[in-house]
């Protein structure tokens, strides 16, 4: 056990090691800006109860850097800056786990301002909060390798380019039960995903409140082999065009997803490019805004896998699927309530009474909904049990939750 203190020092490990702090609020290691906090040098090495601040570098890594295997319990990097990245730089031969941790306010001059992951990362129960960097990835940059976020929230970072939250280029992506709200960048407010020949995958995440200056609020899928959206919400994300999801030359799916109160020109929740591909399947679009009052909702040519409703489906080039319900002139109203916390994840509950209830696929429907209740459930108490459209399942005997105030802190 390290005693609580202010050590002012740099370390570099290449030895296998365990280091236990007192806790990050009493136990911190601060480089005094005179070089890099930690380097991890192909060993194994579990640092818990710490706090790492104040590294500056003009290479890589204000924070840390890891080329062994890592695990960072417990422990907050702050006030860190570097070329690129301002914080922590997991190379292609590392293994980091960070869990129960806090990366905040550190910052690149180049990309990364947060994390930086080329190799295998696992994000779990953490946060990732008020980084910045002048180019792609505010909060964290996935160039490579693998990246797992489980439990943990990205938030309020910004990127001077692309991915205020997260950029990933050539990586494989896991994001569940998480968040990413407040985050800002010119383009993806929340996420970019481009350049990648692996898959991205989505599942219980919830994208709100992010903002982009030119294009996709939310989250925007430039090229891709292929990005999966499963029981999420993307909510109150705003950008010039494109306010929720913006789709380039990539393929993008949704199923039982919510996209409602997104903002932007040409598709205030959704936007597909000419080279873009986008299936739909018991997701609702519905609620969003075109301050031209074009195309509210959607933009593009999409792919009706069945089951959707949309709310002004006029600026969409669709030909319905099976079960679908479609707003023209007169919008349909899926009567969401306002974004709620439910379960450590901000999403839109249906109401008594909406259209969503029981009018999801009877034939495909997942075991859970995003907030982790079972499907399906009879919402409509008509006798049978059938898959509600959208994020969140409507039980028969609805619970009363608190809607979420803007500005309150979110955790996963």
């Amino acid at each position: 056990m390290v005693a609580p203190a202010t050590y002012t020092e740099t370390l570099s490990l290449s030895k296998d090691l365990t280091l236990l702090g007192a806790g990050p609020e009493t136990t911190i290691i601060d480089a005094g800006g005179a070089n890099r906090v930690l380097s991890v040098i192909q060993a194994r090495v579990v640092i818990s109860g710490f706090t790492l601040q104040n590294g500056r570098t003009n290479l890589l890594a204000g924070g840390l850097f890891n080329s062994g295997t890592l695990t960072l319990d417990h422990v907050v990097v702050r006030f860190n800056q570097g070329l690129e990245p301002g914080g922590l730089f997991n190379s292609t031969n590392g293994v980091l786990l960070l869990r129960n941790s806090l990366v905040y306010s550190n910052t690149a001059q180049q990309r990364a301002g947060g994390i930086w992951n080329a190799g295998q990362m696992t994000v779990l129960s953490s946060t990732v909060r008020g980084n910045q960097a002048l180019g792609v990835g505010g909060g964290v940059l996935a160039s490579r390798g693998a990246v797992t976020v489980e439990a943990s929230l990205i938030e309020g970072n910004t990127s001077d380019l692309y991915g205020g939250g997260l950029f990933v280029g050539d990586s494989r992506l896991l994001v569940s039960r998480s968040v990413l709200s407040g985050n800002l960048a010119v383009e993806g407010g929340g996420i970019v995903i481009d350049m990648s020949r692996q898959p991205a995958r989505f599942e219980a995440a919830s994208i709100v409140h992010n903002r982009a200056i030119t294009g996709s609020g939310g989250l925007q899928v430039r090229t891709s082999v292929g990005v999966t959206l499963v029981n999420s919400t993307v909510s109150s994300n705003r950008a010039l065009t494109g306010g929720g999801l913006g789709v380039q030359a990539a393929t993008l799916v949704l199923s039982n997803v919510t996209v409602t109160a997104n903002q932007g020109q040409g598709g205030g929740g959704l936007r597909v490019e000419e080279n873009g591909s986008v299936g739909l399947h018991s997701t609702v679009v519905a609620g969003n805004l075109d301050p031209e009052a074009v195309a509210p909702d959607c933009a593009g040519q999409i792919v009706s896998l069945g089951y959707n409703l949309f709310g002004n489906a006029s600026g969409c080039g669709l030909t319905p699927g099976p079960g679908d319900l479609l707003g023209q002139d007169a919008p349909l109203d899926p009567l969401l309530g306002p974004l709620t916390l439910v379960a450590g994840l901000p999403v839109h509950p249906p109401q008594l009474g909406s259209p969503l209830v029981d009018a999801g696929d009877p034939t495909d429907c997942p075991p859970w909904d995003q907030v982790g209740g079972s499907r399906p459930q009879d919402g409509d108490r008509d006798g049978s049990a059938i898959c509600d459209v959208g994020a969140v399942e409507r039980p028969p005997m609805w619970r009363v939750f608190l809607p979420l105030v803007r500005g309150e802190e979110v955790k996963g």
